[in-house]
């Protein structure tokens, strides 16, 4: 019995049945995983908190399972912009970046080796320090408060 043309073609899957096939694996192997829906009448913090309690799965590499520390979701900091100040003639000027990452208040203070002076106040901000000269290390740091016992960060600026 001979086949005919119209027969071979009309035997041919549609190029999408492979396509179809392929995706419902993957919504399947998907559902493998073990999820945790989030209450829609909970605050944005309970359900971040809820996430931090929620168990991980098991690390395949160290095989230990249990529950890890979620980073904060924002963390204080203090920059310099530019550093290092370009080198030039007098005095170089960088810009003073910081952040408590609360709303309480922060004290920056600059140490310039020897001497440690009042250079910013405020939970967050930014001021200029045009007297940056050649040579020399400025350490800027960010104290929690103003009883300068805790730094929450510092930066060194320098010029050569």
């Amino acid at each position: 019995m001979e086949i005919s043309r119209y027969e071979v073609v009309r035997a041919r899957k549609p190029a999408g049945t492979f396509s179809c096939f392929a995706l419902v694996c993957l919504l399947v192997a998907g559902c493998d995983q073990t999820t945790t829906a989030a209450d829609p009448s909970a605050s944005p913090a309970e359900t971040v908190a809820a996430a931090a309690a929620s168990p991980t799965p098991a690390d395949a590499s160290t095989g230990t399972s249990g529950t890890t520390a979620t980073p904060p979701l924002t963390q204080a900091f203090i920059r310099a912009e530019p550093n290092p100040v370009p080198a030039g003639a007098g005095p170089g000027k960088t810009t003073i970046i910081w952040d408590t990452a609360t709303p309480a208040a922060g004290e920056i203070y600059v140490f310039d080796g020897k001497n440690e002076k009042l250079f910013g106040r405020g939970p967050k901000g930014s001021a200029e320090a045009p007297w940056i000269a050649s040579g020399a290390n400025f350490e800027f740091r960010l104290y929690s408060g103003t009883d300068r016992k805790d730094i929450l960060a510092q930066v060194t600026v320098t010029r050569p």
